[in-house]
């Protein structure tokens, strides 16, 4: 249910061929809050649970592809890298910002998960109402059909590794601090906090450099720097210390 969706947001955008990339962003959103509402008001069992974390993942996954559509339909030629870093920095800083109201809350309000869901079904109803009242663009032609082309099946192949470590590093990386370090929602607040500052200055510079040299070199830089998170996630806490393997993992 949760990661499902992932695979069916392109026949979810196929039925809403008719609406524009910003309508269909302001209704990922909508089915983000009814799904993240339902989830802690109206799961008396795991199954019923499962019904709305489906309807939440929809909306999510519908919307990470059109949020970059978006922002693309908005930078101007040349410099479409730099506005999708200088996007990045501002979604950091609501990061930040969030990241702090959890840690606070948590530490020090005795917040609940309930009202958490709460502040953030407001918040997709706030993201959904100002898009949609951003000008429509022109919808995607009925007449265009998605199409697979021999030549680019090394791009096909590199997406699906490029996403299947994606969500294997998201879903285990929280887990690895969570279950295996014993660490605590404030904790991981935290650690979005810092990554959120540290990505206010520099997603920015990535999108200009990924203008400058081609994102052939940043995709391949990444990569590389990649392979060393990952083999520090899975062996820092066999070869280091437990204090030690804690702060290498907080790196990673």
């Amino acid at each position: 249910p949760r990661e499902l969706p992932g695979l069916l947001v392109i026949f979810v955008s196929a039925i809403l061929f008719f609406l524009c990339s910003r309508r269909k962003a302001a209704l990922a959103n909508i089915l983000c809050a009814i799904g993240i509402l339902f989830i802690g008001f109206y799961s008396p069992t795991f199954s019923i649970m499962l019904i709305w974390l489906f309807m939440f993942s929809v909306g999510q996954h519908l919307f990470i592809p059109l949020n970059q559509s978006i922002g693309m339909e908005l930078s101007t030629e040349g410099k479409t890298g730099e506005r999708l870093g200088q996007f990045s920095a501002v979604a950091n800083v609501a990061m930040i910002i969030g990241s702090f109201a959890v840690f606070i809350g948590f530490r020090f309000l005795n917040l609940n998960f309930k009202i958490s869901y709460v502040v953030a079904f407001l918040g997709f109803l706030t993201v959904a109402t100002f898009i949609f009242l951003m000008k429509k663009n022109e919808p995607v032609s009925a007449r265009m059909k998605f199409q697979l082309r021999r030549e680019y099946k090394l791009f096909y192949w590199l997406n699906i590794l490029y996403g299947t470590r994606k969500q294997l590093f998201l879903t285990f990386a929280p887990w690895v601090l969570v279950t295996v370090f014993k660490q605590k929602t404030e904790v991981l607040a935290t650690l979005l906090a810092v990554g959120g500052v540290i990505g206010i200055f520099f997603k920015p510079m990535l999108g200009k450099a990924i203008d400058k040299l081609g994102e052939r070199f940043i995709l391949s830089a990444e990569a590389v720097m990649l392979v060393f998170v990952c083999i520090g996630y899975g062996f820092a806490r066999e070869i280091f210390t437990e204090t030690a393997a804690l702060f290498i993992v907080f790196i990673c």
